[in-house]
């Protein structure tokens, strides 16, 4: 008997983060920029769901949290913009996808971790926030076990990869944007610059929580951990960093939003037709932004006028996402449903 040995595919190689260090060839090193692009667009409806479901976003009680919680939001929506001006940068053409709930990120990040879409909780921010933004090296004990894979190590990979290949860049369909902070990239300093970046505003550096010392420059993880230790991250005279009870985070009163079930709520619960309506509106909404994200970076024509558009459309998004996470399940009034982000 024969055993015919199958090589793993692309997409599989990527998904589980082992692409070869050594591979001079451009159109994986696209793709994983692209699996960039993914995994960055994956975390921010996660995020919003968490924060859209805060009830009173402005009282002392969730205002701290609600603040923390939407800063991340626009670094991820740059991360997503820079990881797309670089693949622009070597001849790539970005694709801009709905991820589909509940999902498992892309280029391995987080081992098994399966990301959902749920309103916001301790365990929540706990067991998917902080697991998203593990560190590789933390500066501080961590509140959770590390992951087999982290976004910073994804992003390890890529630059080794694009070292050794020294791809040459253009400039052509970039965008820079200095409300968001989005660069374009000229050269190999500023890819290096965009990915030292991204990994500093999630994970921090081996010797700091964030991208200084800085209390309001603190990393992902270390702003989603204030939520969970209850206080803010401070730096003593001593030069150690502690979580201040004199400083609280507290933990805001939020909708119970239940888990958005794969392919949206009607497939798992009741829905009457005014909800229904209300979650076609949001998802409408929500294609739209991803539509003029597109058309940002894949037309020649005014890519800047697009993502203007696409940033103001996503901030309109919040205030259809409310009215649906005040709307109980008929069925079991202790629990609400949410946005959907049903994209397809």
């Amino acid at each position: 008997m024969t055993t015919t040995l199958v090589e793993p595919s692309l997409a599989e190689r990527i998904s589980h983060h082992v692409l070869r260090d050594n591979s001079k060839d451009m159109d994986e090193i696209r793709d994983q920029l692209q699996c960039a692009i993914d995994l960055e667009l994956a975390t921010i409806p996660a995020y919003l769901c968490g924060l859209w479901s805060i009830k009173d976003k402005k009282s002392a009680t969730g205002k701290p949290a609600y603040d923390l919680i939407k800063s991340v939001v626009l670094e991820e929506m740059l991360h997503m913009g820079l990881a797309c001006n670089m693949l622009t940068a070597i001849g790539g053409e970005p694709k801009i996808d709905p991820p589909a709930y509940p999902k498992t990120l892309p280029g391995g990040v987080g081992g098994d971790l399966v990301v959902h879409l749920q309103g916001l909780t301790k365990d929540y921010v706990k067991g998917t926030y902080l697991a998203i933004e593990a560190p590789e090296i933390p500066s501080l004990p961590p509140l959770t076990t590390g992951t087999p894979v982290t976004i910073g190590s994804f992003y390890d990979t890529l630059l080794r990869r694009l070292r050794r290949h020294s791809p040459a860049l253009t400039r052509a369909h970039q965008l820079g944007d200095v409300g968001l902070g989005l660069f374009e990239i000229q050269d190999f300093a500023d890819i290096e610059r965009a990915i030292a970046e991204i990994k500093a505003q999630g994970e921090g550096t081996a010797t700091v929580p964030g991208i200084s010392d800085e209390p309001d420059e603190l990393a992902h993880y270390y702003k989603f951990a204030q939520i969970v230790a209850g206080g803010q991250l401070v730096k003593k005279g001593t030069g150690r960093w502690e979580y201040s009870k004199d400083l609280p985070v507290p933990f805001p009163e939020a909708w119970p939003m239940v888990e958005v079930p794969k392919g949206g709520y009607a497939t798992k619960y009741t829905v009457s037709a005014d909800v229904q309506k209300k979650m076609t509106a949001f998802n409408g909404a929500y294609k739209v932004v991803l539509g003029l994200l597109r058309d940002a970076w894949t037309t020649s024509g005014d890519g800047r006028k697009s993502l203007s558009a696409a940033v103001s459309a996503m901030g309109k998004l919040e205030s259809l996402a409310t009215p649906l996470l005040e709307e109980a399940d008929p069925k079991n009034p202790a629990q609400h449903f949410g946005p959907e982000f049903l994209g397809a």
